[in-house]
């Protein structure tokens, strides 16, 4: 059983009890799954996101849509589509983020689940009702996740090294990714210090709602990366059910251009670091045991060896000394212990730990369970 299960039904930030029945006319009315879709300006590619929704076998959700102003004529292939289906509801909002939409969605959200449906990527017909069907199978787990299909911008799935079977996180699973099995907390958000992600897209998940309750919505001072401190903060004590068929996409295509400059900028300046820092501390004061177990200077080391090298590759050769300078001016503990590991290690005393290690010794239970 997940460590954050609990019996008491939680309220979203919103102020809307997760156990309030919404009724319309006298009648019961809430869906099991809404579906959460901030949206600007998608063009050509919110028609396949749309009739992905619409065409699943599932049938009882709802579609919440939060459109900031969109004048590429998007937004009117979205009212198209709700015209014709009174599961769909459209609301207007500032521009001022994508994770400021996504949590205005999930306060709007009435379901008993939640699938955060970016406006770019599609899903497969059996998407819902096969994560639905997962969670009401294992009430013990706060999340299902599925495997995952990439693709470019004309849909076709990418292959080889581009493939979603070829990320570090995912050879870490190897042959588990092909079974059905149940990953008992902490095990992902141990994998969460060691890797940029365990979960590549929000597409391949579906949470229960009352999970936003007990760990809030998404930070929005996180740039473009706050599904990561999310996921790292519930999978910690959230178990997490893996559904091994590819039932969600997540699309590459020219407008994420500039996505790999973002992500450099962001570990060179320390955001990583500082979101694993911060799940740490709020650890201790949630499960001060399993805290002291993981130790925060332990479970971070990895994102400060990513900060140095982001730093290092972004200062460029002119600019690298003083780059390496600042860093150690900022993480003077860090390293230290940087050249005691590395002089351990000539002389043949330390060897370098592996994710596998880590993930061992701290867990207290197998970590993943086929079911």
């Amino acid at each position: 059983m997940g460590f954050g299960r609990g019996t008491d039904g939680g309220r979203l930030p919103g102020g809307v009890a997760l156990s309030e029945e919404r009724r319309i006319d006298g009648a019961a009315t809430v869906p099991r799954v809404t579906v959460c879709m901030p949206h600007l300006d998608s063009g050509s590619f919110v028609h396949d996101r749309m009739r992905s929704i619409v065409e699943q076998t599932f049938t009882d959700w709802e579609l919440v849509v939060v459109d900031s102003a969109s004048t590429d004529g998007s937004l009117e292939v979205i009212e198209e589509f709700a015209s014709r289906d009174a599961r769909i509801r459209i609301h207007q909002a500032p521009r001022d983020g994508i994770y400021t939409n996504i949590n205005r969605a999930i306060e709007k959200a009435r379901g008993e689940f939640v699938y955060l449906a970016t406006s770019d990527d599609t899903m497969s017909p059996t998407c819902l009702e096969e994560m639905v069907a997962g969670l009401d199978a294992h009430p013990e787990c706060g999340m299902a996740h599925c495997r995952l299909s990439i693709i470019d911008g004309t849909g076709a799935p990418l292959i080889g090294e581009g493939s979603w079977e070829n990320y570090a996180s995912q050879r870490f699973f190897g042959a588990w990714l092909d079974r059905r099995h149940v990953r008992r907390a902490p095990h992902d958000g141990l994998l969460h210090f060691r890797h940029f992600t365990v979960y590549t897209s929000l597409t391949q998940l579906l949470f229960r709602r009352e999970l936003f309750a007990r760990y809030g919505l998404f930070r929005t001072d996180r740039r473009s990366f706050a599904d990561f401190e999310w996921e790292m903060k519930a999978s910690l004590l959230e178990d997490v059910l893996h559904v091994p068929t590819a039932l969600a996409t997540w699309r590459r295509h020219d407008a994420q251009a500039t996505r790999g400059n973002r992500l450099l900028e962001a570990r060179a300046d320390g955001l990583f670091v500082q979101m694993a820092r911060d799940v740490c501390r709020w650890l201790e004061d949630e499960r001060p045991a399993l805290a002291r177990r993981v130790r925060e200077r332990r479970m971070i080391r990895f994102y400060l060896y990513d900060q140095l090298e982001a730093g290092l590759a972004s200062a460029g050769n002119d600019g690298r000394v003083r780059a390496m300078a600042r860093f150690f001016a900022r993480e003077p503990a860090f390293g230290f212990s940087l050249f005691v590991r590395r002089v351990l290690r000539m002389v043949g005393m330390r060897r370098e730990a592996t994710i596998g290690d880590d993930v061992v010794v701290l867990m207290s239970r197998p970590g993943l369970v086929e079911v």
